[in-house]
């Protein structure tokens, strides 16, 4: 995960698909270091690993092209969104 980093500078998205807490800490390195990250996630997943991610969806919802969720307000770009809290897990 992180060596994908060395070849490929900042400014390019990572899509991780986990659950796992254990990614969590690489994630928000890769964060810090400005990438876009994107998280697939079962539909229970480790808090840790749902911070570090920009955008996140649950899995089913990607397999069938659904939009990503976020928690409002919380965009590294400065925009803010207010996604209704129905959809947050």
């Amino acid at each position: 995960m992180l060596f994908w980093a060395v070849d490929n500078p900042a400014l390019a998205n990572y899509l991780l698909i986990s659950g796992d807490r254990d990614f969590s800490n690489a994630l928000h390195q890769l964060r810090m270091r400005r990438y876009n990250i994107l998280l697939a996630q079962p539909v229970k997943a480790a808090a840790a690993l749902v911070a570090a991610a920009k955008c996140v969806w649950h899995w089913t919802s990607l397999v069938y092209g659904g939009p990503p969720f976020t928690r409002t307000g919380e965009h590294s770009d400065g925009i803010s969104d207010t996604i209704p809290t129905s959809r947050i897990s």
